[in-house]
């Protein structure tokens, strides 16, 4: 880990797990909703129309997808914050 992003993920983390996965994966689900609707015609991943049902549905599965995705991204930069921890202070200047 870069010593800016350890600064960077210094300062994420007193913001909090939750707050972190939420508001990146509802960003994600709300983009991945967006292209699929805007896509829809192009690629046909669904037969019909997108009724608000459809698009809902999309949501939620892309939002929980989202949210999971970014609380494996939180353990994993967290792992690394702890590493970059442990070996910056075992140096010897």
């Amino acid at each position: 880990m870069k010593p800016e992003k350890f600064n960077k993920w210094k300062e994420t983390r007193k913001k909090g797990r939750w707050k972190y996965a939420l508001k990146y994966g509802s960003l994600w689900g709300v983009l991945m909703t967006l292209f699929i609707y805007f896509m829809n015609p192009v690629l046909h991943i669904f037969t019909g129309e997108m009724t608000p049902v459809k698009i809902l549905i999309l949501f939620l599965v892309y939002w929980f997808v989202g949210v999971s995705i970014y609380l494996l991204l939180w353990y994993q930069n967290e792992k690394a914050f702890k590493y970059y921890l442990e070996h910056e202070e075992n140096k010897d200047f």
